[in-house]
């Protein structure tokens, strides 16, 4: 019985449909607006309410939609107490599955189905040129143009926002090395100060070294983009407390500074005192209280300065430079001859 009811009341619809396409009518409520695709929306009436006929009972009305364009729907649903839900076939329409909504010609909003369906609305690939017709006098930087064929002329539209056909453009890979220089941890260099840290003095080579970490790499991967970082340490600045300035007499001023390629190395066990090492200072000045603040060190800083490049998969490359720092004190004194008389002086 319900079958048949729904039957009857889709090929009145249809009926009703082609007639006014034959005629050429135009909906009252749709002035200057030709109906190139007509639809109806039969529902099953709620099971109270004012459209209700009975409990198996249908209700027929047109769409509420004022845009060019109208789907065709036909649905029946379950009443409270209904053992079995019977639904027709539907012509011509299929569910939106993805789906967006558009200002329409009345202004009001219609929801547009975007698929490869033949009713469905499909992204115009590669978009019309800027000052096109299709664009409706729209920014092409602000939207999409949509087109549909279904059941009359080519039509288009004007889609705001993203162009959802279009996958987002791939990673900046130069925004993934900023990731991973922050992903790199550059340590702290240990301070080495020789031969023997606690008989340094003036005049005599002060041996200076950092640990050595060796190279670190971080790689960061973003979708089908990966940078991978190499940081390795170039060289080491030092600022060595007493006064750069040298005289006969002792006066303040900036600290000395020397800046060694590498790491710089330990003395070996048997090294020549009087020959530069590869990183080294002659201090001048003893690091007496009255200098130092009341401490008796000549405070010591150590500067890494790290040579980092960064290559990526896309074939893109760049580099930057990372520090870390460390302090230390040193206590330098002074060795001084003394003549002493007797046997054998």
């Amino acid at each position: 019985m319900l079958r048949g009811r729904l039957a009857g009341l889709a090929l009145i619809a249809v009926v009703s449909a082609l007639t006014i396409l034959s005629t050429g009518h135009e909906s009252p409520g749709l002035a200057g607006q030709n109906w190139r695709m007509v639809a109806w929306s039969l529902s099953k009436a709620a099971c109270q309410g004012p459209t209700s006929v009975d409990q198996n009972g249908i209700a027929v009305s047109r769409g509420d939609k004022t845009g060019p364009y109208v789907g065709f729907n036909v649905s029946v649903e379950s009443c409270p107490g209904s053992e079995a839900t019977e639904t027709p076939d539907t012509a011509d329409h299929a569910t939106n599955v993805d789906s967006a909504p558009i200002q329409g010609d009345a202004d009001t909003t219609d929801q547009i189905s975007i698929g490869p369906g033949e009713c469905q609305w499909k992204i115009v690939q590669p978009p019309p040129p800027a000052g096109d017709q299709s664009w409706g006098g729209n920014d092409p930087a602000t939207g999409s143009v949509i087109t549909n064929s279904c059941n009359g002329p080519i039509e288009y539209r004007f889609l705001p926002g993203p162009n959802p056909a279009v996958p987002p453009p791939p990673p900046d890979p130069a925004v993934l090395a900023q990731q991973a220089y922050s992903e790199l941890e550059i340590p702290q260099p240990t301070i080495g100060a020789g031969p023997d840290r606690t008989k340094l003095a003036v005049n005599l080579w002060t041996w200076l070294w950092v640990d050595d970490p060796g190279q670190l790499t971080v790689t960061v991967t973003a979708g089908t983009v990966s940078v991978t970082a190499t940081a390795t340490l170039a060289s080491v600045t030092w600022t060595l407390g007493e006064p750069g300035a040298h005289g006969d007499t002792y006066q303040q001023g900036s600290p000395a500074s020397i800046t060694c390629q590498g790491t710089g190395t330990p003395p070996p066990p048997t090294f020549d005192w009087k020959a530069p090492p590869p990183c080294g200072h002659q201090f001048h000045w003893r690091s007496l209280k009255e200098r130092t603040g009341g401490t008796g060190t000549w405070p010591i800083t150590a500067t890494t300065n790290w040579t980092v490049t960064w290559q990526s998969n896309t074939g893109v490359t760049g580099g930057t430079t990372l520090n870390a720092t460390n302090n230390d004190q040193l206590d330098i004194g002074e060795y001084r001859i003394v003549l002493v008389q007797g046997p054998g002086a």
